[in-house]
């Protein structure tokens, strides 16, 4: 008789891939120091009324735009090395579409930093894929997935009912705060990173303790 491969014991997540997993910690903190300080040190700039891409353009925007793209790429790194634990416990569908919507906002940051005009489409589609598609799709999907996984359930219960709609209501009042032109656009667009960026450091932390 064939043996279920969903019951054989799963392998210890490898020293690589707990490390990899870091980087959904390391990308967010590294993006985000960058601009706090740029923001606070920028003359004539408003934390609280500007975008955070409006760093890119203008004195020292190259800081914020290479912070951009590393943290895009630590992004990516980090949920690759979530997934290569989870490889013995998730489906490889599962898996991948679980990887792929949670590197968005990598991607994203990837496309702010190389393109860092606002008029460019690409900024648009990266805001498209980190502040939409995530939350509303990643979260959902990929909180159900590790929500199937012993050591997970409670982050991914937490992901999938907690981090997706409240993420999704904070970029509709940051819509409704640009419709209505506001002073407080950039204060609520940094709110809705942090929120973002918190779910991700979770999981990264989530994933190097529970290995």
């Amino acid at each position: 008789m064939r043996a279920n491969p969903r019951i054989v014991p799963r392998r210890r997540a490898s020293v690589g891939a707990r490390r990899l997993a870091l980087g959904a910690i390391a990308g967010p903190l590294v993006y985000d120091v960058a601009w706090i300080v740029l923001g606070f040190t920028r003359d004539g700039y408003s934390p609280t009324a500007q975008f955070v891409s409006d760093l890119g353009t203008g004195p020292n925007a190259a800081v914020l735009n290479a912070a951009s793209v590393l943290y895009g790429l630590l992004l990516i790194a980090g949920v690759a090395g979530v997934f290569l634990g989870l490889r013995d416990e998730l489906e490889k569908r599962a898996l991948w579409t679980s990887a792929v919507l949670l590197s968005l906002p990598g991607v994203g940051g990837i496309l702010e930093g190389l393109f860092p005009d606002e008029e460019s489409p690409a900024h648009g589609l990266a805001f498209l894929l980190a502040f939409v598609v995530t939350p509303v799709f990643g979260f959902v999907v990929a909180g159900r997935r590790l929500a199937s996984v012993p050591r997970y359930r409670r982050f991914g219960r937490a992901l999938a009912r907690v981090g997706a709609p409240v993420t999704v209501a904070l970029v509709v009042l940051l819509l409704v705060s640009i419709s209505a032109a506001g002073d407080l656009d950039g204060l609520m667009a940094r709110v809705v990173v942090l929120a973002l960026h918190g779910w991700y450091a979770t999981l990264g932390r989530c994933a190097f303790r529970s290995a």
